[in-house]
């Protein structure tokens, strides 16, 4: 078994909002804590019901590869159970959920995952660590102190967790586009003297961070990193309507990227700290 996340933890926090909604009294949720085990629910134990629930988020933070006495994750066991909680469609029309339900389903999509007839299926290979991306670069940006990186990606992420396309995709690009102005400003402090994002991209081409063999920057502009940028948003931040599947996308590829990047980034300032 790997240890390897299968969630990111958005997900498996809007899991358990999820169930908290079905844990109307104490004595429910002790039921469903025993069910997951006597040390998570005598962790568990104190305060108020939504007290309770706090201390199983920290529980899970604290050791979000912690197993159950079945050899399950916690955190599968609880994105699993909030799964099943969905109500199922009827008649063939789409279930009427809540806000949150609605919240958790497109988390698991961004995670790379779809409900099908109350069961979870993979929509992406797992060897693309999507959860763990997404959670690697959280840890990264915090590291670095990259703050308002954080905030545009941690608003583009909610804004698609709303439904809102538009909103999800400018703040991706100006993730995006924010990433490699830091990441100049970091690796050589004279970049913020250049007068705009291109100039800064080409000075970590020249200095080597950007692979020109692996065509991520070359001279003519006809590149890896500039091309995403065309295709992220061809008209700018608001190039017209978009929906799930085009924002879904543009999220993935630029949490992929970001993170060979910032990983990279990474390598380099560990050995020359």
């Amino acid at each position: 078994m790997t240890d390897q996340p299968d969630f990111s933890r958005r997900t498996w926090i809007a899991s358990v909002e999820v169930l908290e909604a079905t844990w109307r009294t104490h004595a429910t949720l002790t039921r469903q804590l025993l069910k997951l085990g006597q040390d998570v629910a005598r962790r568990c134990n104190d305060g108020s019901i939504e007290d309770r629930v706090n201390h199983l988020i920290k529980l899970v933070d604290e050791d979000p590869t912690l197993r159950l006495d079945c050899g399950d994750r916690l955190v599968d066991t609880l994105v699993r159970q909030a799964v099943t909680s969905l109500p199922g469609s009827a008649w063939g029309d789409e279930p009427d959920y809540t806000p949150a339900q609605a919240i958790l389903l497109r988390a698991l999509d961004l995670d790379g995952f779809t409900v099908e007839d109350g069961a979870l299926r993979r929509t992406l290979p797992a060897e693309l660590g999507l959860p763990q991306a997404q959670d690697d670069i959280t840890r990264l940006l915090h590291t670095y102190g990259f703050t308002t990186l954080k905030g545009h990606l941690d608003q583009a992420l909610d804004a698609h967790g709303r439904g809102e396309w538009a909103s999800a995709n400018s703040q991706l690009r100006t993730f995006y586009e924010g990433l490699f102005d830091e990441i100049a400003y970091a690796l050589d402090p004279t970049a913020r003297l250049l007068p705009s994002s291109q100039n800064r991209r080409e000075r970590l081409g020249a200095l080597g961070f950007l692979d020109t063999g692996l065509n991520e920057w070359s001279g003519d502009g006809k590149n890896y990193v500039n091309g995403l940028f065309k295709r992220l948003h061809p008209s700018g931040s608001h190039p017209g309507l978009s929906d799930q599947d085009d924002s879904t996308f543009r999220r993935h590829v630029v949490l992929i990227t970001a993170k060979l990047f910032l990983a990279r980034f990474d390598q380099i300032k560990r050995a020359h700290p």
